[in-house]
């Protein structure tokens, strides 16, 4: 009686139809597939750290046995047992995720940063404090003030104060505005005759547009122009003596942004060496005046050799370290020495923002995938990307085949894979092949701009001598240095052709070949366009004049040049 009371008492199985079981199963397999495939294809890609890979068998396993029994599993009743236990670890997820969340942390941590790799750079650059030109520009700096009279002096009227020789009857006002800057006129030729400048290197990939480094390039670039604008002026009114000794500092200080190695400053350089030799161009061919005195302080003031092995070689390194603390932001350092993967997902990209409570468990929770695709520790990242850059290094052979650019560029990213899907997080930061051919040709094009200036110079002795100018760049040989005659662009000669009452000047350019002077070329990948460099007549110059538009063109080489490092 009892059994049947019992049999009766129980529930009758309810069974799922084939077509449920069918459908559920075919779903649940779909999904097994999506999810081994996409597994299989970060191991081919390389995407998933060590602990990612572990992670990702365990959910693939977990989804191919679920697709292996499910038509089983489907047919029959949940136990109790079953019930309880995926119950009990969803529970156990639910409490564990949050509590780790809003956990507060019993120490401090910072983002990982490779900071004796920074002081082994600034160690190496260091001179003392009294030969640091540096320093003295930054307690010349907080005097100008460039939002009250930046905008005021440079806009596109004035561009030619700084191009060409003018005087105070043609701009007074100018002048008048110029005059209340003289001590600090002063002050920058003083500083010009400081050797060494060294700013201080900043490790961190976007310090260079952060607000305080932004701040001081403008300054700086402003000093270059009043004092630049200060020699045209001297010039202008036969002040010869100053206006050459000004333009002596002018140089000199376009030497001064080339000693902080990093590419940014490097096209600003170049952007102050262009105009610093134009103008000195200008007074060299055009003014009668000038004898070999002034020539030869011209002279000494502008460096010929080529010194990118040993630029290039200081760059890398700083690009190598910005690179490092950029993904040394994966990771985080207490005041004692450990280390573990960021809580503060923000700061791998600079961020140094006070966040909100919100904020923090929304950037804490992000940081629990950092772990699934950053290698396992910030000194393995140390060694993936010197070993990323070590061909890069090719780069400051003297003899090295630039066509062969593209497979080096082949070799880094085969290393970067090495990095995970933590490269995505960066991707398109640092430099690439392009960006390395226009730089080199950019930096070889600043070097060929030089060693003419030095033709230029010679050229202007043999007139002052003989009275015309020369026939061809023979009769000057015994007038300026061996490695002046040498284009660096090309390893030839320059194009040199007398004209009447005058002569023209340039570069046949990368390619080697004479196409007339003219540069076409939008991007170094252009092959097809003619790339000749100009040197003389200026490029703009007019028969009968100088355009106002002309004008800007050239004095916004400082301007260009550092689009050209921004677009990198």
């Amino acid at each position: 009686m009892a059994d049947q009371q019992g049999a009766s008492e129980k529930k009758p199985e309810r069974k799922r139809s084939t077509f449920t079981v069918v459908t559920l199963t075919g779903m649940v397999c779909l999904w097994a597939g999506f999810y081994a495939a996409v597994f299989v294809g970060g191991i081919i890609y390389h995407v998933f750290s060590r602990v990612g890979l572990v992670a990702g068998a365990f959910c693939v396993a977990g989804m191919v046995h679920a697709a292996m029994t499910a038509p089983r599993s489907m047919r029959r009743q949940v136990s109790r047992r079953r019930k309880a236990i995926t119950f009990g670890v969803v529970a156990l997820v639910i409490v564990c995720v949050p509590a780790w969340i809003y956990w507060p942390d019993s120490e401090r941590w910072r983002p990982y940063r490779f900071d004796e790799e920074l002081a082994a750079i600034e160690a190496k650059r260091a001179v003392p404090d009294e030969q640091n030109a540096a320093l003295m520009y930054e307690r010349l700096f907080p005097r100008v003030e460039l939002e009250a009279n930046d905008p005021e002096v440079f806009r596109e009227q004035d561009y030619s104060v700084a191009s060409r020789p003018w005087t105070s009857a043609e701009r007074p006002d100018l002048a008048k505005w110029l005059d209340g800057y003289d001590d600090v006129v002063v002050e920058l030729m003083e500083i010009s005759r400081v050797e060494a400048c060294r700013f201080d290197v900043e490790g961190q990939v976007f310090a260079d547009i952060g607000p305080e480094i932004s701040r001081r390039s403008k300054a700086f670039k402003f000093c270059f122009r009043v004092l630049l604008a200060s020699a045209n002026r001297n010039i202008g009114e036969g002040k010869i003596e100053s206006g050459v000794e000004q333009y002596v500092c002018v140089l000199r200080m376009a030497k001064h942004s080339l000693q902080r190695p990093t590419v940014l400053e490097f096209y600003r350089g170049f952007g102050m060496t262009t105009s610093a030799l134009r103008a000195a161009w200008r007074f060299v061919v055009e003014n009668e005046k000038g004898g070999e005195l002034h020539l030869n302080l011209l002279a000494e003031a502008i460096d010929t050799p080529d010194r990118w092995a040993s630029d290039w070689m200081d760059i890398l390194a700083v690009e190598k370290l910005q690179m490092k603390n950029l993904y040394g932001g994966l990771y985080e350092v207490s005041a004692n020495g450990k280390i573990r993967f960021t809580r503060q997902f923000m700061s791998i990209f600079g961020s140094n923002e006070e966040l909100d409570r919100a904020d923090k468990y929304a950037q804490k929770m992000a940081a629990l995938g950092v772990a699934l695709f950053a290698p396992w520790s910030p000194e393995t990242v140390g060694t993936i990307i010197d070993d990323m850059y070590q061909p890069f290094a090719r780069l400051a052979d003297p003899d090295f085949n630039w066509d062969r650019l593209k497979e080096v560029e082949e070799e880094r990213s085969a290393e970067k894979r090495r990095l995970h899907g933590a490269r995505v997080l960066f991707w398109g930061i640092g430099m690439d092949s392009s960006d390395i051919s226009r730089f080199h040709r950019s930096y070889m094009r600043d070097v060929t701009l030089r060693r003419s200036s030095k033709l230029m110079i010679g050229l202007r002795s043999y007139k002052n001598e003989l009275g015309a100018w020369p026939e061809s760049l023979e009769e000057i040989k015994s007038l300026a240095p061996p490695e002046a005659f040498i284009d660096p662009l090309n390893g030839g000669a320059f194009v040199y052709d007398a004209t009447e009452g005058g002569f023209k000047l340039y570069s046949k350019g990368p390619n080697g070949v004479d196409e007339g002077g003219r540069d076409e070329r939008p991007k170094p990948e252009d092959e097809n366009a003619p790339d000749d460099v100009a040197i003389w007549p200026i490029p703009g110059k007019q028969d009968a004049g100088e355009s106002t538009a002309a004008l800007k063109v050239e004095h916004e080489a400082l301007d260009s040049n550092e689009a050209g490092a921004h677009a990198e």
